[in-house]
């Protein structure tokens, strides 16, 4: 479980960095929802499984706001909040769980 969190949380940072960045094409953006709504809503199950309910529920809200297949349609400028903020909840849970987490 810890192992397959950090790849997808990694995944996830450096998608996240590049989105915040610059502006990038449409087919990056895709990319981005995916790999961050399977990196949140994985997350989501981990902390639900470590008894954790506010970080599930932050991680179940972010999977929510990257759905690929359900797409929220906000402006760019409130993208770049949100991926600021994803970004930050990953780097976050990153270092506050690497004790619990280790396989």
């Amino acid at each position: 479980m810890a192992r397959a969190l950090y790849i997808g949380w990694s995944i996830a940072a450096v998608s996240l960095i590049f989105a915040v960045t610059g502006k990038q094409p449409y087919g990056f953006y895709v990319f981005l929802r995916w790999v961050c709504f399977l990196s949140f809503a994985y997350s989501t199950f981990a902390f639900a499984k470590m008894n954790r309910p506010t970080w599930a529920w932050g991680f179940a809200i972010e999977a929510v706001l990257f759905n690929p297949l359900a797409q929220i349609h906000l402006k760019r400028e409130a993208w770049q909040i949100l991926d600021w903020l994803a970004l930050a909840s990953v780097i976050v849970a990153g270092i506050l769980f690497r004790r619990e987490l280790k396989p």
